[in-house]
């Protein structure tokens, strides 16, 4: 049997968006996700225009 690194069993999703950029954190086990964490941070007005990044170390510092 093939052992799974702990890596394998976590997941993060991101959410990118012009207003927040939103995360959620999961685990799967028995092929089923299990919600570790979620997070929401609001984007500064030159971060982003129009779906567009316009200052991307802005978007990394959030």
């Amino acid at each position: 049997m093939k052992k799974k690194r702990i890596s394998d069993r976590y997941a993060i999703s991101l959410d990118i968006g012009t207003e927040f950029v939103k995360s959620l954190i999961f685990k799967v086990e028995d092929n089923k996700a299990i919600v570790m964490g979620v997070g929401r941070q609001h984007q500064k007005l030159t971060d982003m225009q129009g779906g567009t990044v316009t200052d991307i170390h802005g978007v990394i510092k959030n």
